[in-house]
């Protein structure tokens, strides 16, 4: 009975658990994937599925955060700047708002995927030192860190990885 007024006074709740069930299956249909090895040999998680979902639900689910962040900008001109250019992050699928339910912050959520190589025999591991500059034709140094990238928007952590690879 809950989740029938819930659905009655909020549809728009419908069409996001609608798609959130289509990316599911999506996923589910890899052919790579067994429904009884799926936690074992993948990499799902709610995360995952939430990548998956289309651009407008994603920004449908950012709307609370993104009003709150409008709501404390107020008519400070610095702030309601950032709040636009923060909603064109969004709004281009680069990253997700969502509110911390204990203390009501707005969360960025920008999903990363990194390559963490750890040589077996010593221990050492890899870590990115520096950047090629393509117009300078240099190596530029930079804060040693695990090499990784951020997720483009309807990327799946897969298929950044093999970009971050092949880049």
């Amino acid at each position: 009975e809950d989740l029938m007024s819930v659905i009655s006074y909020h549809p728009e709740v419908v069409r996001i658990a609608q798609n959130y069930a289509i990316a599911v299956c999506k996923f589910i249909q890899r052919p790579d994937l067994c429904l009884s090895d799926i936690r074992k040999y993948s990499d799902i998680n709610e995360e995952i599925l939430i990548r998956a979902l289309p651009q407008e639900i994603l920004k449908s689910i950012s709307e609370p955060a993104m009003d709150a962040v409008h709501e404390a900008a107020g008519h400070h001109e610095v702030r309601t700047r950032q709040a636009v250019l923060l909603e064109q992050e969004v709004d281009s699928g680069m990253c997700r708002l969502d509110m911390d339910p204990q203390t009501g912050k707005v969360l960025r959520m920008v999903n990363l995927v990194t390559l963490n190589l750890t040589r077996a025999d010593d221990g050492y591991t890899c870590k990115k030192i520096g950047e090629w500059d393509n117009s300078k034709q240099i190596v530029v140094r930079c804060e040693q860190k695990t090499p990784g990238t951020k997720m483009r928007p309807g990327e799946m952590p897969r298929q950044a990885l093999d970009r971050l690879l092949h880049e």
